[in-house]
């Protein structure tokens, strides 16, 4: 593979074999610690509804002699916290394998994307077709190092790229390359 090469991230095994012949990896990006930061609230969060849940169904059981349902107070106990337990850790997993998974890479030719561990989705770009990339950062996402960053291409739609880690550097990255592709006359990978 070309993990050699520069800005090539040797956590990117789909980059380094999607590379075609002459293409060098520009840079590469990854997502902002607060995705996972957030995952895990928003799981504590869940934890605390499910918690909640618990304590309210124990209390009216207690309260009553018996349950008003026809069905076992057990299951009826069990159902009501463990559905927004398993709603909290199906939304945690997901959005920790989206972090984890996710690859980003600019070459001398393309923007190169994939997102998922099982199921794969991709996303090619070639500089050349590139209309705008627009940054959204916020204060927090100023002090913390993480932005939007939304890359419009003719014919592809757009990619939202959210919360990226060193949006500014990325962006800088991605006109650089672009901007070296125009001017090299860089011949486009042909489509598949």
């Amino acid at each position: 593979m070309h993990y050699d090469a520069p800005g090539m991230n040797p956590r990117q095994p789909f980059v380094a074999a999607s590379l075609i012949e002459g293409e060098q990896v520009q840079s590469s990006a990854s997502y902002h610690w607060i995705a996972v930061a957030t995952a895990i609230l928003r799981l504590a969060l869940w934890g605390v509804v499910a918690a909640a849940l618990w304590w309210l169904t124990e209390k009216i059981f207690m309260v009553l002699d018996r349950p008003l349902w026809a069905i076992s107070p057990w299951l009826v106990l069990h159902a009501l916290w463990l559905a927004p337990a398993a709603l909290g850790t199906i939304e945690f997993a997901r959005r920790l394998i989206e972090h984890f998974t996710i690859e980003i890479a600019v070459t001398n030719q393309r923007l190169l994307i994939k997102q998922g561990w099982i199921s794969r989705h991709t996303q090619e770009i070639r500089l050349s077709r590139i209309e705008e990339v627009n940054l959204r950062q916020g204060v927090l996402g100023r002090i913390l190092g993480y932005a939007s960053l939304r890359v419009a291409g003719v014919g592809a739609g757009e990619i939202l790229l959210e919360p990226l880690a060193r949006p500014l550097i990325f962006r800088d990255a991605l006109a650089k390359a672009k901007a070296a592709a125009a001017g090299s006359g860089v011949a486009p990978p042909a489509a598949a």
